[in-house]
C-alpha cells in the first residue's frame, strides 16, 4: 500500500537545474511556451488540494504536435510527464515532479460536431462551460455538469471521471465518453473506443488490449466480489467496465473507459469523443427545509423515487457562509425560509412543463408525509433557479472562505454509500470528527450517496495527524457498507491512492499495477497517482510543509480583518496567519478566476490566458515570495512585479472570488514595498501627483492639451514618458466645476441637504458631469452642498488618493484621505449623504480609506458615501424621489458597468435610475473590464492588452448599437476607452461618445414635452 513510485529522481533533479538541457531542447523544437523559471514552476506546483510539488518545468503547447514533441523529448530524457487543464484537482492529481503539459491555453477547440448524432470531438483544454455555450444554440449540452464548470477542462474531467450534480440522471464522465485519442509515453498513438473496432485496429493496439483483457479475465471473480457497486465509484482504473467475458468471448465494452479516471497515469489524452444530450426545456426546483442535518439525510432515499435530476445537500455552515458573501446573500434570502439546519435542492427537468410541475407538487406532498408540511420552497422562475444553482456550485469555495488557520480539508469528502445507509453513515462520521476534536462541513450529492464532507483542520499545526486518524476510521466505516466506495468523485490523486487497496484488496491492487505497467512500463506518466503512491499525510508534499513561515512585513495597509479567528489556534499558528499573509493564503487554488463568460474576474487572464496573469497565479506568487520559496527579497523582485503588472485592480476578485481574495488591495501593498526598494519613474510620479497639480494644469489648459494637438508630440511622449502615442489623453478644461460651486449656496434652504463630492476627473476633465448631477439633484428638491478642506489655501478640491494608491504611494494617499475625512466629518455627523460620481474614487472612501485610516471616522464616512445612482435608487425605493423626467429622442441605452460598480453590487442601481426615463429601454452589456483601468491603458507597454480586454465583449457590443442608442458608462476611464476604441463616426461627423448617467437624467430634465 505504501510502495514508492518508480524512481526517476536523477533525471528530474538534472532537469530542474534552471534553464536545463531539457528546456533548451524544448525551446528549439516546439512553437509553444516553455516555462522553467522559479516563479512559473511555483505557480504550477499546486492545485486545489493540500499538496505542493515543484514541477521540472512547464510547456504550454500551441498545437497537438507541440504536445507530442514535448512528451517525446521528456521521455527521451527520462523525465515524468503530467498533463494539466484548469489545475483545479482537489486530490493532487495535477502536481508532481514532472514536465507539466498545460493544455488549457491553446488546445481548447471543438474539432468535430454532429448535431444529428449528438456527438462532438474536443481537445483536452476545452472548458465545459465553453463547450456548452457552443452547443446551446443547437439545443444540446454535455450533461456532466460539475460545479467547477466555468474552469474545468474536458481533459481534466476525463482524467478524474467527473460526475456532477445530475449524475443520477446522466451518469458520470465515463458514461458519456465515446472514445479517446491517446498518446503513450513510448510515442504510440491509438484511438481507444468500442470493442467492435479492436479487430481493425493496429497490431500494437490489439496486443495492448489483449494483455488488458487477460488481466481483467483473470480477476473477474475478484472484481465481482470486491469492486464497489455504487454509481459513484471512481477509484483506481475502471477494470470493471472493460470485462470481455470468458476466453474466446468478446462482450461489448469501450476501452476508452479504462482511460477515463486514469488521471493521466496511462496515457496523454489528445482528443475526447463525447456523447451529448438534449437540453431539457423545462425545470422545476424545490428547496426542502429540515430542522436537523440528520433528518435531511433520511429523506433522499424517498425523494429519489420521484425521479429527480438532482438532489443536492446544503448544510448550515454553507448557508451561513453564503449569507456572509455579498454576492450570494440576496439570493439565499430569496429561497430560504426561517432557520433550517439543512436544505435539499431537488430538481426535476424535462420537455413537458406540466410534468415537472406535477413532480414538484408530489415533492411537496412527500415532504408533508415525512413530517415537514410547508417545508418546500417551490421555484419555477428560471432566473432564480440559475442563481440558486450558482450558490450550490460555489459550495466548495464558500466553505473555503472561512477565515483563520482552520480550513475544510478534502481527503474523505467523496465516500459513496448506498442511500439506505446515508443517515447512519453521516451520523457515525460526525462522531469520528468529534473524537478527533473537529467538525465537518457537508454539502453536495445526496441523490447518489456522495456527500462532500470536509473536516476543519489546521494543516500547519497538527492537521496531518488528525487527517490520518480520521481517514483510517472513515475507510473502515465505508468498508462496512456493501458496495460502497471510498472514492466517489474527484479521483484518487495523492490524497486517496493509498486508500484504494483497503477497499478493493491486495490482489486487485496488484492488477491495477499490472495495467499501469502495460501502458507505461517506465513509469513516466504522472507517477505516484492511483498505483505506487505516497502516504496521504507526507508533510514534505504539503503546501504548508514543516518549517513553513512567512516573512513579517511592516504593512502599509491595515490587514487586521484577516487575523486568525480560531479560538484553539496556538500562539505560533495565530502569529503566522495574522494579517497580509493570511489574506494571501485564502486562495485555495479553486480557479474560479479562470471563468470566461460572466462577471469581471479576471480581465488580464481573459486577455492573455497566462497562469501568471490570473488572480490565483498572483496569489500563489505572493505566497511563495512571502514564505521565502522564491529566494531572498522575492517580495520586491522583478518576478513578482511581472506577476502583478497586468492586474488592473478591478476588484472583481474582491466580490467574485468565493474565498474573498482581494488582489487589488494586495497590489497596493506590493507596490508600496516594491517602489521603496526600486524607486519610481517620472511617469509614475507624474500620474500619481495629478490631483495636486491639477489646478495649475487647468489654468494652463491650452498648453496642457498640446500633446494631442501638435503632430509628433504624442510619439515624443511615448519615447520619453512611456505614454502610448495611439492613446489620446484626457482634455483639461478651464471651467472646472469647483470654480462655480460653493459650500452653502445651492437649492432651497428648506430642502433636504446632500453633499456632492466631485473627484479630480469630473472636476477638471468632465465638469459637465458634475453640473448635470447638481442639476438633477436640485430638480429633485435637494439642496446641494460641496465640501472643501478648511486649510486649503489654493482651494484645491478634495481627493480620494486613488492615483497615489495606483502607484503604491500609500503615505501620500493617506494624507489625502485624512484631509478628506476631516473636511467631510461635519456633514457625516449630521447624517448627510456624501454623493460621488466616479466609481473608483467614491468606493475608495468605502474601501481603502478604512485600510489606510482604520477607525470610527473612516467607518462613519464609508456608511454615508454613495454613488449618485445609488442615492437616487435608494430615494426612489423609499418613495422620496420627486424627479420629473421626460422621454428622450433615444429609446435605448446600452450600459457598461465600471468594474467597481460591479464589485460593490451597484449595477442594479444604475439600471433602475436609467429606467426612470420614460420609454428608455436599458440593456446592460455583458462585459468584463474595459481595459483602461485608470492609468493602465495609457501605458505604451499595456496598450495592446488594454484594447484586447475591451475587444473581448465591450467594443463589439457597442459597434452593433444603432446611432440612436445612448451609450452609458459612469467610469471616466471606461468612457475614454470607448472613445478611443470605437473610432466610428456617425452621420454628421459626430463621434460616438459614452456619457455618465447624470448626463442622461439631465437631458431628460431638459427635454421638451412631446419628444
Amino acid at each position: 500500500m505504501d510502495r514508492a513510485p518508480k524512481q526517476v529522481s536523477t533525471a528530474t533533479q538534472r532537469a530542474r537545474a534552471g534553464d536545463s538541457a531539457l528546456a533548451a531542447r524544448l525551446r528549439r523544437e516546439i512553437r509553444g511556451e516553455v516555462l522553467f523559471d522559479a516563479a512559473s514552476r511555483g505557480r504550477y506546483s499546486t492545485d486545489a488540494s493540500i499538496y505542493q510539488i515543484e514541477p521540472v518545468g512547464v510547456v504550454v503547447p500551441q498545437t497537438e504536435e507541440d504536445a507530442r514533441l514535448a512528451i517525446q523529448i521528456a521521455a527521451d530524457q527520462g523525465v515524468p510527464i503530467l498533463a494539466r487543464g484548469g489545475g483545479t484537482s482537489q486530490c493532487g492529481q495535477t502536481v508532481g515532479a514532472a514536465l507539466v503539459i498545460d493544455n488549457s491555453k491553446y488546445l481548447n477547440r471543438v474539432l468535430e460536431f454532429d448535431k444529428t448524432a449528438r456527438t462532438a470531438v474536443v481537445q483536452p483544454g476545452m472548458v465545459l462551460d465553453q463547450l456548452n455555450a457552443y452547443l446551446k444554440p443547437h439545443g444540446l449540452w454535455f450533461p456532466v455538469d460539475v460545479s467547477t464548470s466555468a474552469q474545468a477542462t474536458l481533459g481534466g474531467m476525463a482524467g478524474n471521471n467527473s460526475c456532477g450534480s445530475r449524475s443520477i440522471r446522466y451518469g458520470n464522465m465515463v458514461h458519456n465518453v465515446r472514445g479517446i485519442d491517446a498518446l503513450l509515453a513510448d510515442g504510440a498513438e491509438f484511438h481507444f473506443g468500442t470493442s467492435d473496432a479492436i479487430s481493425g485496429a493496429p497490431p500494437a493496439y490489439q496486443a495492448l488490449v489483449a494483455r488488458v483483457h487477460a488481466v481483467v479475465r483473470r480477476e473477474a471473480a475478484e472484481i465481482e466480489a470486491r469492486w464497489p457497486k455504487v454509481l459513484r465509484r471512481v477509484q483506481g482504473y475502471n477494470i470493471d467496465m472493460v470485462q470481455p467475458g470468458a476466453e474466446g468471448e468478446l462482450r461489448p465494452h469501450n476501452l476508452a473507459h479504462l482511460l477515463v479516471g486514469s488521471e493521466g497515469t496511462l496515457a496523454y489524452t489528445r482528443r475526447i469523443h463525447l456523447d451529448l444530450a438534449p437540453l431539457p426545456q423545462h425545470k422545476a426546483l424545490g428547496v426542502c427545509h429540515f430542522p436537523t442535518f440528520q433528518l435531511s439525510m433520511q429523506a433522499p432515499q424517498h425523494i429519489v423515487k420521484l425521479a429527480p435530476t438532482a438532489v443536492e445537500l446544503v448544510d448550515r455552515t454553507m448557508i451561513e457562509l453564503a449569507r456572509g458573501n455579498a454576492a450570494f446573500k440576496p439570493i439565499v434570502n430569496r429561497f430560504l425560509r426561517g432557520d433550517p439546519d439543512a436544505i435539499l435542492l431537488v430538481e426535476f427537468a424535462g420537455d413537458d412543463r406540466g410534468e415537472q410541475l406535477a413532480k414538484l407538487r408530489q415533492l411537496v406532498e412527500l415532504m408533508a408525509e415525512l413530517g415537514y408540511p410547508g417545508g418546500v420552497v417551490e421555484i419555477t422562475d428560471a432566473a432564480l433557479q440559475k442563481d440558486v444553482w450558482e450558490v450550490r456550485k460555489a459550495g466548495l469555495n464558500i466553505m473555503m472562505s472561512m477565515k483563520g488557520e482552520g480550513k475544510p480539508v478534502s481527503f474523505i469528502e467523496d465516500c459513496a454509500v448506498p442511500l439506505e445507509h446515508l443517515a447512519e453513515y453521516t451520523e457515525k462520521l460526525t462522531q469520528v470528527f468529534a473524537r478527533h476534536g473537529t467538525r465537518g462541513t457537508w454539502y453536495a450529492h445526496a441523490s447518489v450517496g456522495t456527500l462532500h464532507v470536509r473536516p476543519v483542520l489546521n494543516m500547519k499545526e497538527g492537521g496531518a495527524r488528525q487527517m490520518r486518524a480520521i481517514a483510517e476510521e472513515a475507510c473502515e466505516l465505508v468498508r462496512r457498507y456493501k458496495g460502497a466506495a471510498y472514492s466517489g468523485e474527484h479521483g484518487d490523486g495523492l490524497v486517496r491512492t493509498q486508500w484504494i487497496e483497503p477497499i478493493i484488496g491486495a490482489r486487485l491492487m496488484r492488477a491495477l499495477e499490472e495495467i499501469k505497467d502495460l501502458f507505461d512500463p517506465r513509469g513516466l506518466m504522472n507517477p505516484g497517482k492511483i498505483v505506487r503512491g505516497t502516504r496521504q499525510d507526507d508533510r514534505s508534499l504539503f503546501r504548508f510543509k514543516p518549517g513553513y513561515a512567512a516573512q513579517q512585513l511592516d504593512t502599509a495597509l491595515d490587514w487586521s480583518e484577516w487575523n486568525a479567528t480560531d479560538a484553539e489556534a496556538s500562539p505560533a499558528a495565530a502569529a503566522s496567519s495574522r494579517g497580509f499573509i493570511a489574506a494571501v493564503e485564502m486562495c485555495n487554488n479553486n480557479g474560479h478566476c479562470r471563468k470566461f463568460d460572466a462577471g469581471t474576474m479576471c480581465p488580464s487572464y481573459r486577455a492573455t490566458g497566462n497562469e501568471r496573469d490570473l488572480t490565483r497565479g498572483r496569489a500563489n506568487t505572493l505566497r511563495l515570495a512571502l514564505s521565502g520559496q522564491l529566494g531572498a527579497d522575492a517580495f520586491t523582485s522583478e518576478a513578482l512585479r511581472e506577476a502583478m503588472d497586468l492586474c488592473v485592480s478591478c476588484k472583481g476578485c474582491k466580490r467574485e472570488c468565493p474565498t474573498g481574495v482581494d488582489m487589488a488591495k494586495m497590489k497596493i501593498e506590493f507596490l508600496h514595498h516594491y517602489h521603496k526598494r526600486h524607486g519610481r519613474s517620472f511617469k509614475e510620479r507624474l500620474i500619481a501627483h495629478l490631483p495636486r497639480y491639477a489646478p495649475w494644469a487647468a489654468r494652463l489648459h491650452g498648453l496642457a492639451n498640446l500633446r494631442d494637438a501638435v503632430p509628433g508630440l504624442a510619439h515624443l511622449s511615448e519615447s520619453l514618458l512611456g505614454l502610448a502615442a495611439r492613446r489620446s489623453l484626457p482634455r483639461w478644461r478651464g471651467d472646472a466645476f469647483h470654480l462655480d460651486a460653493t459650500r452653502t449656496q445651492r437649492g432651497d434652504t428648506a430642502a433636504r441637504e446632500v453633499v456632492l463630492l466631485t473627484d479630480t476627473f469630473n472636476n477638471y476633465f468632465e465638469p459637465d458631469n458634475a453640473r448635470a448631477a447638481r442639476a438633477v439633484l436640485e430638480a429633485a428638491g435637494y439642496r446641494v452642498l460641496t465640501a472643501r478642506a478648511a486649510d486649503d489655501k489654493d482651494a484645491r478640491p478634495l481627493c480620494c488618493g486613488r492615483t497615489f494608491l495606483a502607484s503604491g504611494m500609500v503615505d501620500e494617499a493617506r494624507a489625502e484621505a485624512r484631509r478628506t475625512i476631516a473636511a467631510l466629518q461635519p456633514f457625516v455627523e449630521r447624517g448627510l449623504p456624501i454623493i460621488g460620481l466616479e466609481p473608483s474614487c467614491l468606493y475608495t472612501l468605502r474601501d481603502e480609506f478604512k485600510s489606510m485610516l482604520p477607525g470610527a471616522a473612516a467607518d462613519a464616512l464609508a456608511e454615508r458615501a454613495v454613488l449618485f445612482e445609488e442615492f437616487l435608487a435608494t430615494e426612489h425605493q423609499a418613495g422620496r424621489l420627486k424627479l420629473e423626467l421626460r422621454a428622450l429622442p433615444q429609446k435605448k441605452a446600452l450600459l457598461h458597468g465600471h468594474c467597481h460598480q460591479k464589485a460593490f453590487g451597484a449595477m442594479s442601481s444604475v439600471e433602475q435610475v436609467l429606467r426612470l426615463v420614460p420609454e428608455l429601454k436599458v440593456e446592460t452589456v455583458e462585459s468584463g473590464c474595459c481595459g483602461m483601468a485608470g492609468a493602465f491603458g495609457y501605458d505604451a507597454e499595456h496598450y495592446e492588452v488594454s484594447l484586447k480586454m475591451a475587444e473581448a465583449s465591450l467594443l463589439p457590443a457597442l459597434r452593433k448599437a444603432g446611432a440612436d442608442t445612448l451609450i452609458v458608462a459612469d467610469g471616466t476611464s471606461c468612457r475614454h476607452q470607448i472613445h478611443d476604441g470605437l473610432k466610428t463616426r456617425e452621420a454628421g461627423g459626430a463621434e460616438r461618445e459614452a456619457v455618465h448617467v447624470a448626463q442622461v437624467l439631465a437631458r431628460a430634465l431638459a427635454a421638451p414635452a412631446g419628444r
